[in-house]
């Protein structure tokens, strides 16, 4: 006959003695001491039966303590069927290591260490080892590389890891939140369920065959949009988002007729959504209204409900298919968010294997200035082209409407070089209204405006390209004709201007106060160069001193209110300047010429 170690069980039950000669069944503390045989092996097992309201005792004490150290299934089991028996103990050790709110296989926390500190929790007996302790007892003279045998000695097998999980690998088994509220036997059953349940738990989105969505046209002409400007601070986000969508299966590279661009909203969490703007699809859409009932009508009927459960989806929408036929009118496109190629053998060999051909004689590499779609890029400057210079100097005086549309188109190409463009050429502009007629004669104003734009494209104006590493400088103003706004860096000591941007007051909007007018200049520049002021601090230069308090005062003027709401995405701070310096700007331009021209 076996005798048993009785090791933790006598910690459990110190009542419990070792006895030579056993009889059939003996009383022994509130246990039960039996014979348990095995004919076909010829082994007889000395056991404890456990009375059911001890059980769970049992279970915690073998896998709980320090002594139990959390073990897996397999393992509580085996140490706990060593000394004790009851029917359906197969069956009730599962349940209770899957319930177990500590063991790595139920929480999961990719920061945690995968097998808790055991040795923290509260011994029952200062006689047991520590966690500790149970290590610096293992035999280390083993073979090398045999670090399981050292650390959990023979009994840990390989069937026995995927219930322990790796070291540092992602489970899908997910942390589902349990009301606080609950009895100890409402939340046992709670997890259980989940347990029960947890494939439809994970951060990985299903494919549901409940529904499949259906795109019916009222048109076939296809749909198509030019891409949305990304701001630099997303494009890594949206280009990791992009790649984890085709990962998953969600979308793939298709040829289409059809292209939406592309929006990249902001989470509640911060992270970062990718939406597609389909409104010009859903006007050709059959609708098909489904009732959805209102917030008071989903309320009724839930006055006496005490607990409450709830369900949220996985990237929910991505878990419907697209009908097959309807998939390429989904398409969607975005800007190129990916590197440049620095390297010119990187870019001929993507040329070599796509194999298109250079023109030789129009071909430069390792040039420091190039001339690149009508600008001139060289030494962290961008400024115009000789040849379009000379296409503005030699510009014949305009005599019609369409003279005056196609020389303002001219200019309009170089707006961001000219300080107020959209002032300065309002004299001509005017000309173009509807009422005026189509021969136009040139009057004093519109000479000088015609004159200060020649001016400022002849002199070569040069502006610095931006570094999205660096800080930005928002500098804006308002006038009684138009809204102007410069965006500045600071270069070795020196500001300079990297684009302008301007545009004309419509009629209701010049009959706006003078803070009114100022705050619109305000939120018309950010959102003009947002493209770089996303996602990054920078500076707000204004010379109405009421604006200085724009993100901390709470003003009266719902119209300024709505305005200050809508800057609530960018990250800023304001800083007043006198006016006239706002007036150097436009020379600015000028003074950078000067103090570059060595790069022409």
């Amino acid at each position: 006959m076996m005798k048993p170690s009785r090791g933790w069980a006598r910690l459990l039950c110190p009542k419990i003695a070792r006895e030579e000669h056993h009889s059939s069944r003996k009383e022994t503390g509130s246990f039960t001491e039996f014979i348990m045989t095995r004919p076909a092996e010829g082994l007889a097992h000395d056991k404890l039966f456990s009375p059911e309201s001890l059980r769970k005792y049992v279970m915690s004490s073998a896998h709980d303590t320090t002594t139990g150290s959390h073990l897996g299934i397999k393992k509580t089991r085996e140490k706990i069927m060593s000394d004790f028996y009851w029917p359906g103990i197969y069956n009730d050790v599962t349940r209770y290591c899957r319930s177990c709110d500590i063991c790595p296989k139920t929480l999961y926390n990719e920061t945690s260490s995968r097998i808790p500190d055991v040795s923290s929790q509260t011994r029952d007996d200062p006689d047991v080892p520590s966690y500790v302790a149970v290590v610096e007892d293992c035999d280390y003279e083993a073979d090398k590389g045999h670090v399981q045998d050292n650390l959990t000695g023979d009994e840990q097998g390989s069937e026995d890891l995927p219930e322990i999980g790796t070291w540092g690998q992602k489970e899908d088994v997910a942390i589902v939140k349990i009301g606080e509220a609950l009895t100890y036997d409402q939340n046992r059953e709670l997890q259980l369920l989940v347990q029960r349940f947890s494939e439809i738990f994970s951060d990985r989105p299903g494919d549901t065959n409940l529904a499949e969505h259906r795109i019916d046209l009222t048109s076939d002409v296809p749909v198509r949009q030019t891409p949305y400007p990304v701001p630099f601070t997303l494009k890594s986000s949206l280009k990791k988002e992009i790649q984890q969508m085709e990962d998953l299966g969600i979308i793939r590279e298709i040829d289409s007729s059809y292209a939406s661009p592309v929006v990249v909203v902001k989470k509640k969490d911060g992270s970062n959504r990718i939406c597609i703007d389909f409104r010009r699809l859903n006007k050709i859409t059959v609708t098909d209204p489904q009732p959805v009932p209102s917030p008071a009508e989903s309320f009724l009927g839930m006055s006496e409900d005490k607990y409450f459960s709830k369900l949220d989806l996985t990237k929910g929408y991505h878990q419907i298919r697209v009908r097959p036929s309807d998939v390429h009118r989904t398409a969607f496109v975005t800007m190129d968010v990916g590197g440049t190629l620095a390297s010119p053998g990187g870019t001929l060999q993507e040329f070599e294997s796509g194999q298109p051909s250079c023109e030789t004689k129009k071909c430069e590499l390792g040039a420091t200035q190039v001339d690149f779609l009508g600008h001139r890029l060289g030494r962290g400057t961008v400024g115009l082209q000789d040849c379009n210079v000379e296409k503005v100097k030699d510009a014949p005086r305009p005599t019609t409407k369409k003279d005056i549309r196609s020389f303002l188109g001219l200019f309009g190409y170089y707006q961001p070089f000219i300080p107020n463009f959209a002032v300065v050429a309002a004299p001509l502009s005017d000309l173009t209204r509807k009422g005026q007629p189509n021969k136009i004669v040139l009057g004093e104003p519109q000479e000088r405006a015609y004159a200060a734009l020649k001016k400022a494209v002849i002199s070569k104006p040069i502006l610095v390209l931006p570094d999205v590493n660096k800080e930005f400088v928002l500098r804006t103003d308002a006038s009684d004709i138009g809204l102007g706004a410069t965006l500045l860096q600071n270069r070795d000591g020196h500001i300079f201007p990297v684009a302008y941007a301007s545009r004309k007051l419509l009629d209701r909007e010049r009959r706006y106060s003078v803070m009114e007018r100022e705050c619109l200049g305000n939120v018309w520049g950010i959102k003009k160069f947002a493209l770089y002021l996303y996602g990054k601090q920078f500076t707000l230069q204004t010379d109405h001193r009421p604006l200085e308090f724009l993100k901390v005062y709470k003003f009266d003027n719902p119209r300024i209110m709505r305005w200050v709401l809508a800057l609530q995405s960018f990250v800023f701070r304001v800083e007043h300047i006198k006016g006239r310096v706002m007036w150097e700007l436009i020379f600015l331009a000028e003074f950078l010429y000067n103090i570059l021209k060595i790069y022409y």
